[in-house]
């Protein structure tokens, strides 16, 4: 979806996300990235099956992006496995 601010060089993203308990019926990897404007700013592999975890991050921000530009949540998981994105915005 298209961004509601524009990003600066030295700004942060506040990231918060989380997921229950991960499962599946063989060992698996779970993938789950963040780009903006074509940008990856974040991305993280997890060992399936894993516990529950929060994760509560500042992710400094290289580059210029106007407002309007394309913000992606990428997910890839295995098996029926919950996860929530909470926030994502912009810190000065």
């Amino acid at each position: 979806q298209p961004s509601l601010a524009a990003l600066r060089a030295g700004d942060s993203l506040h990231l918060v996300l989380w997921h229950a308990d991960l499962a599946f019926e063989r060992p698996a990897t779970a993938h789950v990235a963040v780009t903006i404007a074509g940008e990856r700013v974040w991305e993280r592999d997890i060992a399936i099956p894993a516990e529950a975890n929060i994760y509560d991050l500042r992710v400094p921000i290289t580059f210029d992006a106007p407002a309007g530009s394309e913000v992606e949540f990428h997910l890839h998981n295995h098996g029926y496995n919950s996860w929530t994105l909470l926030e994502l915005e912009v810190e000065r």
